[in-house]
């Protein structure tokens, strides 16, 4: 029996989870449960497939050295050895079973263990750890699994082992469940795709994620892609430690909150909620867990195509959160960001697209840091980034929504490397009701429709543009615009003028854009605005004036 991580919880019914992350971790099965190790050949060669019911002999009650086989008893362990693999198809009828093992560590055993569980219905009835796999090994379960114990654990033990289960969860025991899923290798992984169910109107599913009191890895990775009926909106959720993959929109089932932390305050550990599935919209409202200062948290989506949406609240508190999107990918927030009476920041990372979309804007203070990526606001009303400054160190920001704090695109270190942008792949209007800052590395992506006649514009009050600042000009269009159209791109409302210009945007200049020519000034609009003309190209100009001088002339012959 593999007796690791082997403290046992006093109670089988329904444990808050405070008392839960005082546990270090559980052994396989209860107390009392002896192991039968699978031996379908009964000849102590320990693998193979076989049907695993209550009459034929192909257990053995110790993992080797073989002996005489032994039918099953419901009361004990299932163990498969390192080593070894197969199919099992349990009886159509179903099998109880306190636990699982798969791998465990046996003097005389080597190497990984691989099985694959099918057909009838398991029931396991430990009242502490249901599953485990430990060394390298896999266990795949395409049947129906059904907890009975009413706090049960599914954990990996060590090594790149791997939990797979397809054919759900359906908690059987009268009230809450409490279901841990925990890895103490960074290389494990548990995959749940099936659904997490209840067999009775009163029964919930509590769920921790990488319980950090057991040691579970903060690189371990755990997936949820069933419509989970069995989390209510009585249920308690938390990822205390690890990577949290929801692949479906009911992977939190009717759950009103998750929390983020919970359990290890100072330890400085880190969670991951991650939407690893395109279109899954997760409306659950997510809370950063006070005590956790030093903790480090990330929520967005691994998509590298499409959308994932958090459409509940993100309340951030202990510390900020990183909000990140795969490249390729766009995660949507569209509810509310806020602090509540705390002040922490949100920092945009990953290569993809992250956007603020709620119209009426967010409500933290901590300020906002964009280090990769994009991010976007999209608001109409209030603040998109709530009250504190904007940073770009890397990446791009911008959007048609506004801002109140002061925006710096730029640390003035790197090439050309963080850029701001009104719309984005479309015409739009970016506003700050503060001021506006480009720095050396900074880039405004300016797009123009000569199609519609439209352009993006910026609106600041006050705006600095470092010498080495650089204009980005694309027409999404193709057509000749009438001459004299004039494009208000930055809108300084300050008093002041726009102070310094962009590098290669000179006073006066004049640049061609497809089929037209525009002049730029510094001076236009209310007199502190960038306004870019639309003038003649210069052989255009010069037979204009050709033309006027063959006018004048013909007039003084005439006259």
């Amino acid at each position: 029996m593999n007796t690791s991580h082997s403290p046992t919880p006093s109670s089988r019914r329904s444990v808050s989870l405070g008392a839960l992350s005082a546990l270090a971790a559980f052994a396989v099965g209860s107390a009392s449960a002896a192991t039968f190790y699978w031996d379908p050949s009964g000849t102590g060669t320990y693998t193979g497939n076989g049907t695993w019911d209550t009459t034929t002999a192909e257990w053995q009650t110790a993992g080797t050295g073989g002996g005489t086989p032994t039918t099953w008893d419901s009361a004990n362990t299932a163990g498969f050895v390192r080593g070894t693999s197969g199919t099992v198809t349990v009886d159509g009828a179903g099998v109880t079973a306190s636990a699982i093992s798969v791998g465990p560590s046996l003097a005389g055993t080597t190497g990984a263990a691989n099985y694959t569980f099918q057909t009838g219905p398991l029931t396991l009835s430990s009242t502490s750890t249901a599953i485990s796999v430990a060394n390298g090994s896999s266990a795949t379960f395409n049947n129906a699994l059904n907890f009975s114990g009413g706090f049960q654990k599914i954990v990996i033990q060590s090594g790149a082992s791997s939990i797979s289960i397809a054919g759900g969860i359906q908690n059987t025991s009268a009230g809450a469940d409490t279901l841990i899923l925990s890895s103490y290798s960074a290389a494990g992984g548990i995959d749940i795709s099936g659904a997490l169910t209840k067999s009775g109107a009163s029964n919930v599913i509590n769920l921790v994620v990488g319980e950090s009191a057991g040691g579970s890895s903060a690189a371990s990775t755990f997936k949820l892609g069933g419509n989970n009926t069995g989390i209510t909106s009585s249920s308690t959720l938390r990822v205390e430690r690890g990577i949290l993959v929801l692949n479906n929109s009911g992977a939190l089932g009717a759950a009103t909150s998750l929390s983020l932390g919970g359990n290890s305050a100072g330890s400085a550990d880190s969670q991951q909620l991650l939407i690893g599935t395109s279109g899954v919209s997760i409306g659950t409202s997510i809370t950063l867990n006070s005590t956790d200062t030093t903790d480090t948290r990330t929520i967005g989506s691994s998509v590298t195509s499409g959308t994932a949406t958090f459409s509940g609240t993100l309340t951030m508190a202990g510390s900020g959160v990183s909000v990140t999107s795969a490249a390729g990918g766009t995660t949507v927030f569209s509810n509310l960001v806020t602090d509540g009476s705390e002040s922490r920041a949100l920092t945009k990372i990953g290569a993809g697209i992250v956007s603020l979309t709620r119209a009426a804007g967010n409500t933290y203070d901590g300020g906002t840091t964009v280090s990769a990526g994009t991010l976007l606001v999209s608001n109409s009303s209030g603040s998109g980034t709530g009250t504190g400054v904007v940073s770009v160190t890397a990446g791009t920001f911008g959007g048609t929504g506004q801002v109140s704090g002061a925006v710096t695109i730029g640390d003035g270190a790197g090439g050309s490397d963080a850029f701001i942008t009104a719309g984005y792949n479309s015409i739009g209007t970016f506003t700050t009701s503060n001021s506006l800052s480009l720095n050396s590395d900074a880039t405004f992506s300016f797009e123009l429709n000569s199609s519609t006649a439209t352009a993006d514009k910026l609106v600041a009050n006050g705006v600095v543009l470092n010498a080495s600042s650089v204009f980005s000009f694309s027409d999404l269009g193709a057509s000749v615009l009438t001459l004299g159209t004039a494009f208000t791109i930055i809108d300084n409302t300050s008093a002041s003028a726009i102070s310094g210009a962009f590098s290669n945007l000179a006073e006066g200049q004049t640049f061609t854009a497809g089929s037209n020519q525009f002049e730029a000034t510094y001076l236009g609009g209310t007199g502190n605005d960038l306004v870019l003309t639309v003038v003649p190209e210069p052989s255009s100009a010069i037979l204009l004036s050709f033309g006027l001088c063959a006018v004048i002339f013909l007039r003084r012959r005439v006259g």
